[in-house]
């Protein structure tokens, strides 16, 4: 059974949205909570905004308001941006997994024992779910990297071996 629902911030949404292949985490997730910010972050183009708005609409993502966290939220910023820090606080609030790419992030998301995915691990597991084929990663992986997703050889390696 998968799980009902996961926190996302906005970096693989952004690359699952530019690659055209953000359905991908329909077969790992029942929903995707963003924060206001991630929303904003996302939004801020017109073809982005409109594939995420339509998956508002579907009810697959939802947009989630923070409670009041001012200590915490100023001690995440002086470190992340605004969406990295409004999606940690929505993971330990929801004690939800976070999706999250970036080291910084992902780091003090483990130091604070927050359960994290990546675009990588989504595709893990879509591989050895036999959900995608590794020609299929391989596709996806060069549109990542046309999009200026940044992968190591040795993750790459990882997926498609």
């Amino acid at each position: 059974m998968k799980p009902s629902a996961v926190i996302s911030d906005s970096t693989t949404l952004i690359t699952l949205i530019n690659i055209g292949q953000l359905d991908l985490l329909k077969y790992i997730y029942e929903k995707v909570d963003i924060s206001l910010a991630v929303y904003n972050e996302i939004a801020c183009r017109d073809a982005a905004k409109q594939v995420l708005d339509a998956s508002i609409a579907s009810h697959f993502i939802d947009v989630k308001t923070i409670n009041t966290h001012d200590h915490l939220l100023s001690s995440l910023m002086l470190q992340l941006d605004l969406g990295e820090s409004e999606s940690i606080i929505l993971a330990i609030e929801s004690k939800k997994t976070l999706i999250i790419d970036e080291k910084k992030g992902r780091n003090i998301a483990q130091s604070l024992n927050i359960p994290i995915i990546g675009l990588v691990g989504i595709l893990y597991y879509l591989k050895i779910e036999k959900i995608l084929s590794v020609a299929e990663i391989n596709q996806i992986l060069i549109k990542m990297e046309q999009h200026h997703f940044r992968i190591s050889k040795k993750l790459v390696n990882y997926l498609i071996n």
